[in-house]
């Protein structure tokens, strides 16, 4: 990945990787980095699910497989754990096409909805506060 690239995939406020065709980590923000608790170095040139082991209650293998398809796919709201930390990200996994069409790879992105699902087991948040 050229820098330009890297800066603008950097300057993102979710959780952003890139993979190869093999399915091998070649781009990981620093959203990424807080998401999930594994710092660039780490995640750069390891197989994306094994990297990705935290969201257990997600088939990421089965994802990353249809996005390298050429399908778009989310897995919904997730449940994961990082350290003492529980929280709940939704996942989407893109293909990325190369200029002549074909599938080069993946782009996944990661969401934090934590503050969403907490906001939503309490009535709504406030709108279910008061009779709103």
């Amino acid at each position: 990945m050229d820098a330009l690239g890297a800066s603008l995939i950097d300057a993102l406020d979710d959780g952003v990787v890139v993979t190869d065709a093999s399915l091998c980590v070649i781009a990981w923000n620093t959203a990424m980095e807080r998401l999930s608790g594994v710092s660039r170095p780490e995640a750069l040139g390891r197989p994306l699910a094994s990297v990705l082991g935290f969201l257990r209650d997600a088939d990421v293998p089965a994802h990353l497989a249809r996005a390298l398809q050429g399908v778009r796919c989310s897995t919904g709201d997730v449940r994961f754990d990082v350290g003492a930390r529980t929280r709940w990200i939704e996942a989407r996994y893109v293909p990325w096409y190369g200029d002549e069409g074909s599938v080069h790879g993946v782009v996944g992105t990661h969401v934090d909805v934590t503050d969403r699902r907490e906001g939503s087991t309490f009535g709504g948040g406030v709108g279910g506060v008061g009779g709103w």
